[in-house]
């Protein structure tokens, strides 16, 4: 048997090698930062951690430049090097730090700790200028070009000059030249001219103390219209949505509850106990719930849309926003039962978490798949359905709950402590403003004019109620109208009495007969409405209407301002200890008389003179008829003989539907608009049978339909029996 040898008598000498890194590992390392808003986002982060308070970014497509100049504490020319240490951080995410703000402490967090600041600024371009200076040090700059880098067999021996630099005040700007072949860069461009883009990312922070602004300048030089777009600051946001909501709802983890706020009250009506489920970190929150129809969303900030364009409160985890639609999500409740959502909540939600097992995917649009994360999903999708489902609960049952501050109501008398109902120097609503035109008498101002609608211009020596305008309605008296008279029988026009929210009042201004003349030269007190129609209808079970909302101004004879907590309202007759109106479902008719008494004006009894306008509310049972409505709330109408009958199979029946969801237009233009275009093409199609011989000048169905009625409203025989 063989046996091999070992050769023991020559001894290897010790060597050693290093690491040899070839310059195409850039590209490869770049691949980490896949899309270019997560490369902008990690380099203002580093503006963030630089103790900035003013972040200019410019994405300039004449010069093929992207520019983001900050006033931090630059970069010391001993951690200059960290620039080019591929992947190194010396930062820890979420170290919480310090920094003087004008005198202010503020805290932040710190965001950077993956070294990404190089590969996000070659994401745009290959070469790349850091222009910095630090306090009381001179400025110097650093250029690099990526593209000779990657030519490179080692580039651990590159080396690079650090030349004087031109700033001249403290900070760091980058300046990046645009790779002219990457097609994403335009893409990007076209991103970010939508503003619910550039808004989220001039707000990516949960800092009033830091400014962002954003400015794109197109190929022909110019400025994008709208554009440059600047941070809002979080209280200037809250202001916005403060106006609208219905609730504002406020949670803190270190406190274990959740206050709900009715609309702008300074207390809370109710509150709940609520626990998270880990303790490893903090949630805050403000959320606002509206209960807006179509079309209204417009009112808030479209920073508070999400993909999807919903309404979804912001999540900042640590202070940065955490851009993820699915985290908290409102819609959720729908998808469990419709009766417990109340989906439409923006607002702020600030989760602070310093635990290691916090982890994101690289883009931090997500939270990576272990147990400390899903445990924080499962804390926010509960906590979202909890106020939810109570938020409906206090929205079907509000009139219970704020009978109590039903003394302090902004429509019965001033609150001391209720904003909503106080002269407020900073309060455009409620004094004369010399820059709010609708708060002053103006010579040009036609609200001053003697209105012949406006109920308040004469009244009728024998009833309040009935006006000298013949043409409205919903103020005379008409034997035949069924709206207008009290019925014994029906409930919905008799005072209730159990019904807490009103009260017979001897004042109310329809048991009064006395007429006042005005003078030539006096002014016409009057009061006008937000909505102009004098008959507004509810289809189905109706949202809770805060009666306030249909209030617009009003004045009194000597022309000074009417404010709202100076406005009482009636409802058939009897006043309302408050304004809200809970949610109906039944068909009902209310008569609304809005009213304030004009101390200027004496009748010849001595009493005061009571100037008031007046609104129906019509509530409609979803699949149930009134036979009281007006005719002329039709969308369509027969244009030829009165007694012709549709027999086109379905069509009669389907205009009947349309013309039925017409009267809550704001609430079905979607379907009414789908419905309208099917009768079109149903209506179309069998007049085309009918008279084969037609020729049309278009294949396009409106061309064909406005052709089809001209040769209907020709031919006199359609309008004869």
């Amino acid at each position: 048997m063989n046996q091999l040898s070992l050769n023991v008598d020559h001894v290897v000498e010790d060597q050693s090698i290093k690491f040899q890194v070839d310059g195409k590992i850039l590209n490869e390392l770049s691949k980490q930062v896949t899309n270019h808003i997560f490369a902008l986002g990690e380099l203002i982060k580093n503006s963030y951690d630089a103790q900035a308070t003013y972040i200019k970014i410019t994405l300039d497509l004449k010069n093929s430049l992207l520019t983001i100049d900050d006033n931090g504490i630059g970069i010391t020319k001993e951690n200059i090097q960290s620039i080019l240490h591929i992947a190194k951080s010396n930062k820890k995410y979420a170290k919480k730090f310090t920094l003087d703000v004008d005198g202010k402490k503020i805290e932040r967090f710190t965001q950077g700790s993956k070294g990404l600041g190089l590969f996000s600024a070659f994401k745009f371009g290959n070469i790349v200028n850091w222009d910095t200076k630090c306090e009381n040090s001179d400025a110097y700059s650093l250029t690099v070009d990526k593209a000779k880098v990657i030519k490179l067999s080692n580039i651990s021996n590159a080396m690079y000059k650090l030349e004087t630099g031109e700033r001249k005040s403290r900070g760091t700007t980058i300046t990046i030249k645009l790779d002219s072949n990457d097609k994403e860069i335009l893409f990007t461009y076209k991103h970010l001219k939508d503003q619910i883009n550039t808004k989220r990312l001039v707000n990516f922070f949960l800092d009033d103390s830091l400014a962002i602004d954003f400015n794109l300048i197109n190929q022909d030089g110019t400025i994008e219209n709208n554009f440059p777009i600047k941070t809002i600051k979080n209280k200037y946001l809250e202001t916005e949505i403060f106006e609208r909501n219905l609730f504002r709802i406020v949670f803190s983890s270190q406190k274990n509850n959740i206050d709900f706020y009715h609309k702008n009250k300074i207390k809370p009506f109710t509150n709940f106990h609520y626990e998270l489920k880990n303790k490893s970190y903090t949630v805050n929150f403000t959320i606002y719930a509206f209960i807006f129809k179509t079309g209204e969303k417009k009112f808030v900030n479209s920073l508070f849309l999400n993909s999807r364009k919903d309404l979804t409160p912001l999540i900042y985890i640590n202070g940065a926003l955490f851009n993820n639609d699915n985290i908290f999500d409102p819609s959720i409740t729908r998808k469990i039962k419709s009766s417990k959502s109340l989906s439409q909540l923006v607002g702020i939600i600030d989760i602070t978490c310093a635990h290691p097992d916090l982890q994101f995917n690289n883009e931090r649009t997500d939270l990576v798949f272990n147990s400390f994360n899903d445990d924080l999903r499962e804390d926010i999708k509960n906590i979202n359905i909890f106020i939810q489902e109570k938020g409906k609960y206090l929205e079907k049952n509000l009139t219970s709950f704020i009978s109590e501050d039903a003394e302090t109501d902004t429509t019965t008398q001033t609150d001391e402590n209720d904003t909503t109902s106080q002269t407020d120097e900073n309060d455009t609503t409620s004094q004369t403003d010399e820059d709010n035109t609708t708060s002053q008498t103006d010579e040009t101002d036609t609200t001053s004019r003697t209105d012949e609608d406006n109920t308040t211009t004469q009244t009728d020596e024998t009833d309040t109620t009935s006006q000298t305008d013949e043409n409205d309605t919903t103020t005379q008296a008409d034997e035949n109208d069924t709206t207008s008279q009290t019925d014994e029988n029906d409930t919905t026009t008799q005072a209730d009495e159990n019904d807490t929210t009103t009260q017979t009042d001897e004042t109310d201004t329809t048991s009064q007969t006395d007429a006042v003349e005005f003078d030539e030269d006096t002014f016409i007190p009057f009061i006008n409405l937000s909505r102009k129609e004098h008959v507004i209808r509810f289809t189905g079970q109706s949202e809770i209407i805060d009666l306030k909302d249909y209030f617009e101004d009003a004045k009194d004879s000597k022309g000074n301002n009417v404010s709202i907590a100076s406005i009482k309202m009636s409802i058939d007759g009897n006043i309302l200890m408050s304004t809200l109106i809970p949610s109906i479902e039944q068909s009902k008719i209310l008569q609304i008389k809005f009213f304030f008494y004009d101390e200027n004006i004496i009748d010849h009894n001595g009493d005061k003179f009571i100037c008031y306008k007046t609104l129906t509310l019509q509530f409609i049972k979803k699949n149930s008829f009134f036979d009281s409505f007006d005719t002329d709330q039709l969308l369509i109408e027969p244009i030829g003989y009165k007694n012709y009958n549709i027999k086109l199979e379905g069509v009669g029946k389907l205009i009947q539907q349309i013309n039925l969801l017409y009267r809550s237009y704001n609430e079905f233009d979607m379907c009414i608009a789908s419905a309208v275009r099917v009768v079109f093409d149903l209506a179309t199609y069998r007049y085309q049978q009918l008279h084969p011989e037609q020729t049309y000048k278009s294949s396009a169905l409106e061309s064909q339909v406005e052709e089809i009625i001209e040769r209907i409203r020709s031919n006199k025989n359609h309008f004869s029996e």
